[in-house]
């Protein structure tokens, strides 16, 4: 007689979730999956000058009052549509200038992505493909990072699919009027966010309709009408920032057309997206490179006869190929493929769960999903120790511990995958937990290795050191954006020696140069004159390790 299986080891999950009641389980699920998003949130400093750029325009917009027109440093920054900025400033009008302020917006977006793809995926395949989705989605590293930022690329993974979903139920479900307003809610919003690019996924569901030649069923999506009124609020603020600012329309210009015709700025290969998408939306990607498992024919039957699956295909494909063959893109920009491709894996996953295990055999060699995840795992854990080790010391080889630990688990799911069927579930549990629990340890390395060289704490010690309230703080050579940030004022920068002198004579006692180490060590070389009035305070690196990020000049004292 056949022994009963144990629902715990099937699906540990669906196990608790059927002991201990609906809505236990779903707080404790999202709590999870959301702690990858807002664990340690404000405590590491402003990243880049993207970041920097975001929190500068926003103070800017808070304390002026013009929100029609973002500026930075009294210049029109016409780069990205306002919300993300209306937003931001908002957020720093509640919880005061601070690093979780200018990030509450991008997080409160990762968080819903979150909640809106595991709903999504429990209304077309039940609540175990919800799970499996929301959790793949949260370990992504690109999700994870963007999050966390303060940037426009949350809103629009959010806004992106939250289009795609209520366009998919607008076709496929009797309630269409419902979707259709949240489809087109969700386009105005994404314009206003990202800009023309939010049409994209109207242009992804068109593609899916037109591929299985379902062009009448458009219809039902309004798009006429949609496309007009989802416009409006972005026609609106364009009218009302041509009218403050006339050469917004030259900027605009040059972030839509100077893409496509290559002449924008960060203008990259072709191939430039590709190390990006395989290793931002990891584990995924490892899963989804053999995992589908299907021919190049029977790919092209289901898509004409419009098989759901097909659109998730696309919706990462068609984007994909799109940004690589347009100019000026950054990586950021792939965070609206990772809740599709979640989606793909866990469809993937739950039918090697629900169905794979029939038919395996003890000694079957394990799918390649399993095979190169594990793989894809081991490659990540040696780099990760070889950096840890060789790169910042034996003494901080430690931080890559949680890292082994993943490859363990990996292995052992490896191990068991055909040998013990009916711990699938349990071993694919461990290796979320495991992915989540090296997030956590990530975050609080990220703290303990940046944060004594954050542009903050240098302000601050610098403050310490002098004595001094208030200081003139100038920089020479390399800029940090995110000074300003942290100085409550633009930082004035000296590009050449005889700027250094002027600002000397201006504030020979509060003076203080933060110079980049290596532009000083020019500037002694060929003006050693100017270099000898200066004398050094202290400096601060980067990582240990790795060369000086900061020296803190003052001006030498000399004596009559």
């Amino acid at each position: 007689m056949a022994q009963a299986r144990c629902p715990f080891v099937t699906n540990p999950i669906i196990w608790v979730y059927d002991a201990f009641g609906p809505g236990l389980v779903v707080i404790a699920f999202i709590a999870v999956c959301l702690s990858t998003v807002w664990m340690s949130l404000a405590d590491h400093p402003l990243h880049s000058d993207s970041e920097r750029r975001h929190a500068a325009i926003s103070i800017e917009m808070r304390e002026t009052g013009i929100w029609t027109v973002p500026y930075s440093e009294d210049e029109p920054n016409l780069t990205k549509p306002p919300l993300s900025y209306w937003l931001e400033a908002t957020s720093l009008g509640l919880w005061g200038d601070s690093e979780f302020a200018v990030r509450f917006p991008s997080a409160v977006a990762a968080s819903l992505t979150i909640v809106v793809l595991g709903a999504a995926g429990w209304r077309i395949g039940g609540r175990s493909l919800g799970f499996l989705a929301a959790g793949g989605l949260s370990t992504m590293p690109l999700h994870v990072v963007m999050s966390r930022m303060a940037l426009t690329d949350s809103l629009q993974s959010l806004f992106w699919f939250s289009t795609l979903i209520a366009g998919f139920l607008a076709l496929t479900e009797s309630d269409q009027h419902r979707w259709r307003i949240l489809m087109w809610t969700a386009v105005a919003l994404g314009l206003l966010s990202t800009g023309p690019v939010a049409w994209i996924p109207v242009g992804v569901l068109l593609a899916w309709l037109g591929c299985s030649g379902r062009w009448s069923q458009a219809q039902s999506l309004r798009l006429g009408t949609g496309l007009v009124l989802s416009a409006l609020p972005l026609m609106v603020w364009a009218a009302g920032s041509l009218y403050r600012y006339p050469q917004s329309g030259a900027a605009w210009y040059q972030e839509t057309i100077g893409r496509i015709t290559h002449t924008a700025d960060h203008a990259q290969p072709f191939w430039y997206l590709l190390p990006a998408f395989l290793g931002g939306l990891f584990p995924a990607t490892a899963m989804m490179i053999s995992g589908f498992n299907t021919s190049w024919r029977n790919a092209w039957r289901r898509l004409r006869a419009g098989d759901p699956t097909c659109l998730w295909w696309l919706a990462v494909a068609l984007p994909l190929v799109m940004f690589s063959l347009v100019s000026g893109n950054m990586p950021g920009q792939l965070l609206p493929l990772a809740p599709p491709l979640a989606l793909l894996t866990a469809m993937v996953l739950l039918r090697w769960l629900q169905g794979g295990s029939h038919d395996a055999k003890p000694g079957d060699r394990p799918p390649e999903i399993v095979a190169t995840f594990f793989v894809t795992v081991l490659a990540i854990t040696v780099a990760g120790c070889t950096i840890a080790y060789g790169f910042l010391g034996a003494d901080h080889a430690w931080l890559a511990a949680p890292l082994v630990a993943l490859a363990a688990v990996a292995g052992w799911l490896w191990w068991v995958w055909n040998r013990r069927p009916k711990r699938r579930g349990v071993g694919l549990t461990a290796v979320w937990l495991t992915l989540v629990a090296c997030w956590w340890w990530g975050f609080e390395v990220e703290d303990f290795l940046v944060m004594p060289a954050s542009a903050g704490e240098l302000i601050a010690d610098v403050h310490s050191r002098t004595g001094r309230d208030r200081l003139h703080v100038l920089t020479f050579g390399r800029a940090d954006a995110t000074l300003t940030f942290y100085n409550n004022e633009v930082l004035p920068r000296a590009s050449n020696a005889d700027e250094l002198l002027l600002a000397l004579e201006r504030y020979p006692d509060v003076l203080i140069v933060l110079a980049d180490p290596i532009d000083f060590r020019n500037l002694i070389l060929s003006h050693p004159h100017v270099a000898n009035r200066f004398d050094l305070v202290t400096s601060y690196r980067a990582l240990p390790r790795i060369a000086l990020r900061w020296i803190v000049l003052r001006p030498r004292i000399t004596h009559g």
